[in-house]
């Protein structure tokens, strides 16, 4: 292992996606600054400076973000204060320190309307303030830098905090009705296979967007809960339900794949198959 290889800054290190990166990118060698929520507020642009000028990093890796999506819809100024200006200034920090910025993306910058899934090279049309917000955040990372990175991901979930799999096995276990959306379809990605995947594309000569999630057939949030309960060897009846009945203020995409052009360009192995990543998962959450 090699010992010297700087100082990257993780924001939202106590994430999903945060925490993961961060316990990778120290074990490879690199001096990790963690930075969670309370200690980077995204909604003051001069705090954003000052704590990310104070320290001498050569990458940011920029995963917090206000991700609660019905939120981002009755709360919208806060939505765009967070995942578009707030970005854009960890990307101004990031020029004065001369550091590269690989931002966190979303499917959600695509209206989901397509049968077939997006690759790097479709055209984005996001419905949801959610969407706008991190299509914005992507239009000043690239903008900033040519050096800069945009990950799109989709479905994420991970062993750090709540997600929509522990979700499902607590309700499960505690016996209430099951309805899942049926009329959805997506890749799920799994956090430590995202984690690892993100370092290895931003030590390589890869910059600009790239689609990173799990591999393997696509699935609905339905078929995704089912997986996740015969896993976990919990036998409880799951039922369908359409977006439209469940009634979220937020539209989603009806398609969330992702594929990858880019990836296999640089020579860059995908993600291993979601549900490698399920199985994991499944195999270390509490049995209570």
């Amino acid at each position: 292992m090699d010992s010297n290889l700087g100082t990257v800054i993780v924001t939202g290190a106590n994430g999903q996606l945060g925490t993961p990166l961060c316990e990778r990118l120290s074990a490879k060698g690199y001096t990790v600054v963690p930075l969670t929520r309370e200690e980077l507020e995204l909604t003051d642009p001069e705090a954003i400076l000052r704590v990310l000028e104070s320290f001498e990093a050569h990458t940011i890796y920029h995963c917090a973000a206000m991700t609660a999506v019905d939120d981002c819809e009755t709360q919208q100024d806060l939505a765009y204060a967070v995942n578009s200006i707030g970005t854009q200034t960890v990307c101004r920090a990031a020029l004065r320190m001369s550091a590269k910025v690989i931002y966190v993306s979303t499917d959600y910058v695509f209206d989901g309307l397509s049968n077939e899934g997006y690759d790097e090279f479709d055209d984005t049309n996001p419905r949801s303030i959610y969407g706008r917000s991190k299509f914005f955040g992507e239009k000043a990372v690239l903008a900033s830098s040519p050096e800069n990175i945009v990950v799109r991901v989709s479905w994420l979930f991970g062993p750090a905090g709540r997600n929509f799999v522990s979700a499902i096995i607590d309700r499960a276990r505690s016996g209430k009705e099951l309805k899942v959306v049926a009329d959805q379809r997506g890749l799920p990605t799994y956090a430590p296979h995202l984690a690892d995947k993100m370092i290895e594309i931003t030590e390589s000569k890869l910059a600009g967007v790239v689609h990173v999630t799990g591999t393997g057939n696509a699935v609905t949030w339905l078929d995704f809960a089912r997986s996740a309960l015969k896993l976990a060897n919990i036998d409880h009846p799951t039922s369908a339900t359409t977006a439209r009945d469940y009634g979220l203020p937020a539209p989603r995409p009806n398609c969330s794949i992702l594929h990858s052009r880019v990836l296999p360009a640089f020579g860059i192995a995908l993600c291993p198959p979601w549900l490698d990543g399920l199985s994991d998962f499944v195999e270390q959450y509490p049995a209570s």
